[in-house]
């Protein structure tokens, strides 16, 4: 039988077969030899992809391949968290200076920054390695006041130790350091509201490097370190709320006490003090500070010289503390103004005549400087979580919602009780059916509530608990500012009130609303199981030890700097008394954004 011719079609697929075979081949060639020319080696270091645990390695593993060891992400978050808490410095510059009146602002606006940068070069030579050495815990931990570990020293050997939490990640002992560094000092600015009354920057920069000695550190280790004794009853402090604002809070409570006694001595200070209190609790609106006058209007700028147009200064930061008594009978004369010879009584200052110096002096620096406490908060709250998880996350959030809360809040809290005190007056009484406005500064208090109330438990509570923090707090804190405004008549920017007491508020809080589901969240830390009021107790030891601790300790400091001084011009010095006589009012600062009425 013979062969069959193929069909045309079969001949044409044939061809078509051997061509593309035969041209595939030839580009595979091509490849293989490119390939083979071109081939270069590389010899890279690769972090692992998992968390692994329970790793072994030296000193000098650590250092060399932190990145086997350290997770970068970790390390990067607390980098950022530094540098939020720093510039929560300068926030405090714009926030305390605004706040005050003019006479003030300028010490204000520079002496935060100037202690922040004293008490950071102290960190670096013993005050991280009083507050927070050894790194590492033994096998069996005791209890410690101070560090003894020499190698924290200017920290010569304080690079690579891992150091956090007994369980789970931890980060380089060197970044551990520069975290903790700034919330020294930015604790240490915020006891710089207690220069408001004129102290000399050279003896408030010893002051306050005793204090940090013999105050925050102490504090900060009983707090946050393995060897603290609030540490180990298991006290929840997440970023400082008895280490870094009830102490400087308090601390600038016993800055008055000692002026006030310093100016006018003990006896009258003690019987005033308890004469006020009692007048205040006479009745229940009264005892709350409620039942003042309001201030009414604003208060017209006296400007030499006149001018057609009146001028308004904004509304005070607590209009409802009654009203303050004209500044042109109740202020001494002005020398310049008035024709008087300068003495040692009343001496000459430049100024601008008899102008209202009432705080706040800007509201503009005030509200600045709020909104950049706002957003530094967040590494001081996040950060404390010493990694980025869904920990700091949380905390975040939390400290974002108590902010929101607590600056509502106050705004509503002085518009209800403005209304009821206007529904109250009675047929006549111009002063009390004056109109009142809502003033800016409310909600700047308010938010700076918020954020210390939080500060204490923004990684121990859940979120939707962020907002009570808010709300309770700015409602107490703003009522323990009117109990105060009569007893702490030199304190116009409420340091005591709002951070002593919002971190009291936080404290007493965080035992009530600990959850150890928002505590895991890192992946490893855990709280004791207690009962909510075993909580509360272990947080009102601790609270009130710090409060206490620093009253007596600051006065001790304080006192002790006196002695020293008076030895040396061998009599009894009165600081302050001195500091008035020298009256080294070379600068103050304008009126700043006064409102003109038009027509």
């Amino acid at each position: 039988m013979g062969i069959q011719p193929r069909a045309p079609y079969e001949k044409l697929v044939s061809h078509f077969v051997s061509v593309s075979i035969s041209s595939s081949f030839r580009i595979l060639l091509l490849l293989s030899l490119n390939k083979l020319v071109k081939m270069e080696t590389f010899v890279i270091d690769v972090a692992p992809p998992l968390p692994r645990v329970n790793l072994t390695a030296t000193l000098d593993e650590l250092q060399t391949s932190s990145q086997l060891y350290f997770p970068g992400s970790d390390i990067v978050w607390m980098l950022m968290s530094s540098a939020f808490v720093l510039m929560m410095v300068p926030a405090m510059c714009l926030f305390y200076s605004g706040a005050s009146n003019r006479r003030s602002s300028l010490a204000l606006f520079r002496l935060p920054l100037i202690t922040a940068a004293l008490i950071g070069f102290q960190w670096y030579l013993w005050g991280y390695s009083l507050a927070f050495t050894p790194a590492v815990p033994p096998p069996s931990p005791g209890v410690t006041w101070y560090g003894g570990d020499s190698r924290g020293l200017a920290l010569h050997d304080s690079t690579g130790r891992p150091t956090g939490p007994d369980v789970g990640f931890k980060i380089p002992e060197l970044l551990y350091q520069f975290y903790e560094g700034m919330f020294a000092s930015f604790t240490a600015s915020l006891v710089c509201g207690g220069v408001i009354r004129d102290v000399p920057v050279g003896r408030f920069l010893v002051f306050i490097t005793f204090w940090s000695l013999l105050v925050y550190n102490p504090v900060a280790r009983w707090s946050w370190h393995w060897a603290g004794w609030s540490n180990q009853r298991g006290v929840m402090d997440f970023a400082g709320g008895t280490a870094v604002h009830i102490t400087s809070g308090t601390a600038v409570l016993a800055f008055y006490v000692f002026y006030e006694i310093d100016m006018k001595g003990f006896k009258h200070c003690w019987t005033g003090f308890w004469r006020i209190f009692f007048r205040r609790l006479k009745k229940p609106f009264v005892g709350l500070g409620l039942g003042t006058h309001n201030s009414g209007p604003p208060r017209p700028i006296i400007r030499p010289g006149g001018n057609d147009s009146e001028e308004f200064e904004l509304e005070p930061r607590s209009s409802s503390q009654g009203p303050k008594e004209d500044s042109t009978q109740s202020a001494p004369a002005d020398p310049e103004a008035g024709g008087i010879p300068p003495t040692e009584e009343q001496p000459a200052r430049l100024g601008l005549g008899p102008e209202v110096d009432n705080p706040p002096h800007n509201v503009n620096n005030m509200i600045l400087g709020t909104a950049l406490l706002w957003i530094g908060w967040f590494g001081f709250n996040g950060g404390s979580a010493l990694g980025g998880n869904l920990r700091a996350v949380s905390a975040c959030v939390s400290t974002h919602v108590a902010a929101c809360a607590g600056g509502t809040t106050s705004l509503f809290f002085f518009w209800i009780w403005n209304a009821l005190y206007r529904a109250g007056a009675e047929p006549g009484d111009e002063e009390r059916e004056a109109p009142s406005s809502v003033s800016a500064t409310h909600f700047c208090d308010g938010a700076v509530i918020g954020l210390v109330a939080i500060t204490p438990a923004a990684g121990y509570v859940p979120v939707w608990s962020a907002g009570i923090f808010g709300v309770v707090s700015a409602i107490i804190v703003s009522l323990l500012k009117h109990i105060t405004t009569g007893m702490l008549k030199d304190e116009p920017l409420y340091v005591f009130s709002i951070h002593a007491g919002g971190g009291m508020v936080g404290m007493f809080l965080t035992g009530c609303f600990a959850d150890p589901a928002v505590v895991g969240l890192d992946g490893y830390s855990t709280i004791p199981d207690r009962t909510v009021a075993g909580r509360l107790r272990y947080q009102m030891l601790d609270a009130f030890a710090g409060l206490f601790y620093t009253f007596f300790t600051t006065l001790a400091i304080l006192y002790g700097l006196q002695a020293v001084r008076s030895i040396f011009k061998r009599r009894w010095t009165p600081v302050f008394r001195d500091a008035n006589r020298n009256r080294r009012w070379k600068l103050e600062a304008t009126p700043q954004h006064a409102w003109r009425e038009t027509t």
